[in-house]
């Protein structure tokens, strides 16, 4: 399965996804309402589909 996506990601997002990365895709995002965090979840789920890796879970705290 190919994944394609032309996602933009905000200045925050790709801080992020970086420190995400580092830690080896552990973390919490805490965003206010509108701020991007679906966007951000489907980046990092493209990122694992795409390295073929296991899925990620996320949650509603």
């Amino acid at each position: 399965m190919i994944f394609s996506t032309n996602i933009l990601l905000r200045n925050w997002q790709k801080d992020a996804f970086k420190s995400w990365v580092k830690k080896d895709g552990n973390g919490i995002i805490s965003v206010v309402t509108g701020g991007g965090k679906t966007i951000f979840g489907l980046y990092c789920a493209v990122f694992l589909a795409q390295k073929k890796e296991s899925p990620f879970l996320m949650t509603r705290l």
